[in-house]
């Protein structure tokens, strides 16, 4: 069928484009002006229209983004074209059959050790925090539990990299299971393996880095590049205290922002919709949730007793901060976080 006559069909069928009214052409720019000088400068043209709804709430078309994305940044939209990625086959069975582990450590040389898990079958991400350490077994330990509680129940599997990181996790799970009387329960009910083989959180991080995290590591290496940042301790400390809070909200934002996005149908066996539908209703893609109940209160009890709250950053260097500037404020971008930096290391003389 030619394009005229194609055309032609879909008049007579009454089918037309939606109208979309969009939002101020000049509250578009800023928004993607903005977006391209933080954590949103890695985004397609699909991501960052995203964005632009849920984030910016914005009224845009696709082909609008896609023209400023092209004329503001040719060179990145070129850079995103040419990547090919091959994709191995997966099946998760369903929702929380098996939650995949692992800590990011791109940002680690800066004091920001992130820490995630994702649900295999609907690729719905489960926690995505950072703090000082992501090898503290107390406080990955913590993680897990909280969103135990959260989801009331443990998945039938987890899955996680060789470390001393993921021993109290790995004993949770196993105590959890162990009255539960399925061929996956007790000791069974854990996996180890090569990082290369925890695929679904390890192809999640290049996704989480060009959303969000991307921003941060050219931030800090350009701190470096500049002798604003040489690594030591105190520098750290000051760092986490001026950044920590701002990373934790953009993956916040990430992970919602990741949960409710839809995941186009593939060519390969690989369910597709939004992972915040495929998660919480799995009847609708023809598949039954595999959480497993346990005892809440007893969750509450192994929480208090096996995990330590993750910090973002060291509350004794919070204390002195604030006595070196009293009337400080929490930074809500970056260029007022290195403002903060700055200031905090010239009063504390860092």
């Amino acid at each position: 069928m030619s394009l005229s006559s194609l055309k032609q069909h879909l008049r007579l069928l009454g089918l037309r484009r939606r109208n979309i009214q969009e939002s101020d052409m000049n509250d578009i720019c800023s928004a993607i002006a903005q977006e391209l000088q933080s954590c949103g400068c890695d985004l397609g043209y699909r991501g960052l229209w995203y964005k632009l709804r849920h984030t910016h709430n914005l009224q845009v078309k696709r082909e609008t983004v896609y023209f400023l994305l092209s004329v503001a940044d040719p060179a990145g939209m070129a850079r995103r074209r040419a990547n090919r990625l091959l994709r191995r086959e997966y099946d998760g069975h369903g929702p929380n059959f098996i939650w995949h582990i692992d800590g990011y450590d791109k940002l680690k040389p800066y004091g920001f050790c992130i820490h995630g898990a994702i649900d295999g079958f609907s690729r719905y991400i489960k926690w995505l925090r950072t703090s000082t350490t992501n090898n503290n077994p107390r406080v990955t330990g913590r993680y897990y539990l909280e969103a135990v509680a959260e989801t009331q129940g443990v998945p039938t599997l987890v899955r996680f990299d060789y470390g001393t990181e993921n021993v109290i996790i790995e004993t949770l799970q196993s105590s959890l299971r162990e009255e539960h009387e399925d061929n996956l329960s007790g000791d069974n009910s854990f996996l180890y393996g090569e990082s290369t083989h925890n695929q679904r959180i390890e192809s999640y991080w290049g996704q989480m880095r060009k959303h969000s995290m991307n921003f941060y590591i050219e931030f800090f290496k350009s701190m470096k590049d500049q002798r604003l940042f040489n690594g030591s301790q105190e520098e750290i400390k000051c760092l986490q205290f001026c950044f920590g809070p701002l990373i934790q909200y953009d993956l916040d934002q990430t992970r919602i922002l990741w949960n409710k996005h839809y995941i186009r149908k593939q060519r390969h066996k690989v369910h597709h919709g939004k992972p915040y539908s495929m998660y919480h209703l799995p009847e609708m893609y023809g598949v039954e949730d595999h959480i497993k109940p346990v005892n809440l209160r007893a969750v509450d009890d192994l929480m208090e007793e096996f995990t330590d709250e993750p910090q973002i950053y060291d509350p004794t260097f919070a204390q002195l901060a604030l006595e070196a500037i009293p009337d400080l404020v929490t930074p809500t971008t970056a260029d007022d976080a290195l403002d903060l930096y700055c200031r905090l290391k010239e009063a504390m003389g860092i």
